[in-house]
C-alpha cells in the first residue's frame, strides 16, 4: 500500500513538473531522464540482452548442444533438459530480469541476477571441463568474462547501497 501512494506521488510531482512547459520542451525533457535511466543501468542491460541472446540462438539451434564437442560435459550434465528448453531457460529469466530493472523491483533483480550468473558460471565451468577433456573451445574463457564483468552490475547499483547490501 505504501509503495502504490509513493507511486501516485511521485507521478503526481512528474505531471506538475512538466505542467507549464511546451510540447516540445516536455519531450525532451521525458527522453533525456530515459537516457539517463538507461545510462545508469547500461551494466544491467547488458548483462540481460547478452542473456537473451545467448537463450535464443539455443532456443533456435537446438542440436547445436548434442552436435557440438564443445558442449559434451553440459550435454552430460543437462540431460533431462533439450537445447530449445536450455535457451528457454535463459529468455525467462532475462525478461524477468529486464522487468525486474525497468520496475524497479530490488529484491527481484538481486535474486535473477543471481540466477543468471550462477547459469554463466556452471556453463563456464562445462564449457572448461570440456576444453580439458581435450574439445578445444573458447567458450569458457567468455563465460568467466561475462561473470566478471556482470559483477559491476552491484557495484553501480543505488539500491543495494540504500538497503546496505553492499
Amino acid at each position: 500500500m505504501l509503495r502504490k501512494t509513493n507511486l501516485i506521488r511521485k507521478k503526481a510531482r512528474t505531471k506538475k513538473k512538466f505542467k507549464g512547459m511546451p510540447a516540445g520542451v516536455s519531450f525532451f525533457v521525458r527522453s533525456w531522464q530515459s537516457m539517463k535511466f538507461i545510462k545508469d543501468r547500461i551494466l544491467s542491460f547488458t548483462f540481460i540482452f547478452g542473456s537473451l541472446a545467448y537463450g535464443l540462438y539455443h532456443f533456435f539451434n537446438q542440436t547445436i548442444i548434442e552436435q557440438s564437442d564443445a558442449y559434451t560435459v553440459t550435454n552430460e550434465l543437462f540431460t533431462f533438459i533439450s537445447g530449445k528448453t536450455f535457451g528457454l531457460i535463459f529468455i525467462i529469466v532475462s525478461l524477468l530480469k529486464l522487468y525486474a530493472v525497468i520496475c524497479n523491483r530490488v529484491q527481484m533483480k538481486l535474486t535473477l541476477y543471481f540466477i543468471l550468473l550462477c547459469l554463466w558460471i556452471i556453463l563456464g565451468a562445462c564449457f572448461f571441463i570440456s576444453f580439458l577433456e581435450g574439445y578445444l573451445n573458447a567458450a569458457w574463457i567468455y563465460c568467466f568474462t561475462i561473470s566478471a564483468f556482470s559483477t559491476g552490475i552491484l557495484s553501480n547499483s543505488q539500491d543495494v547501497k540504500v538497503r546496505g547490501l553492499d
